[in-house]
């Protein structure tokens, strides 16, 4: 089975590392099939380290 991939964006300070920490685990409990999850962020501090984290391109 083909693995797919998730993609959020967490910009500016409304909501914390716990938000993406918390998305990453759901989708991990609830899709069925390999998964690559990838966080665009400007503030990478708190992620977990099993979610890739890219810059938000400029």
């Amino acid at each position: 089975m083909q693995a797919v991939n998730v993609l959020c964006i967490k910009w500016g300070k409304k909501y914390g590392p716990e938000y993406v920490n918390k998305l990453h685990n759901m989708v991990g409990r609830n899709l069925r099939r390999p998964f690559r999850f990838v966080c665009l962020t400007d503030d990478a501090a708190g992620i977990d380290p099993q979610i890739e984290v890219k810059p938000i391109p400029a």
